[in-house]
């Protein structure tokens, strides 16, 4: 009798580990699935701020005459269009950019309050950027 009951035992045992192991890896897919989806949010994120800094910039250095692909809007506004590796183009466009330039006159020059505004197509915000740059008079 002895050696049925410890024989049932380590089957039992056999099976709780297997049970036990088995709700440990359904909770370890879930966590890297949420990763997973972190990672792709977070790297969206970091690439529209980068080009929404680059844009910026080309506007302080050269002004809105220099971004190639730019649709003015009705409001004044500029528009870019991306691809989904944010690539800009002219096709459907997974991500838009959107510029607002507003400037205001000053004394010996121009100060202009730039809000560049990063969205999915669905016009989910990504992030947005506020800055201003200050052109003299010449």
């Amino acid at each position: 009798m002895k050696n049925k009951y410890s024989g049932l035992a380590f089957l039992a045992e056999l099976l709780i580990n297997v049970a036990v192991f088995s709700a440990a890896c359904a909770i370890l897919v879930g966590v890297f699935s949420d990763a997973s989806l972190l990672a792709k949010k977070t790297t969206r994120e970091s690439l529209a701020m980068a080009e929404l800094y680059t844009l910026t910039e080309i506007i302080k250095a050269e002004g809105e005459d220099a971004l190639p692909g730019a649709a003015v809007q009705a409001d004044g506004s500029l528009l870019l269009t991306y691809t989904e590796d944010w690539r800009q183009s002219s096709q459907p466009a997974a991500y838009t950019i959107t510029l607002q330039l507003t400037p205001t006159a000053q004394k010996g020059g121009t100060l202009t309050d730039i809000v560049a505004v990063a969205n999915t197509q669905t016009g989910e915000e990504i992030c947005r950027l506020q800055t201003a740059h200050y052109r003299q008079n010449e």
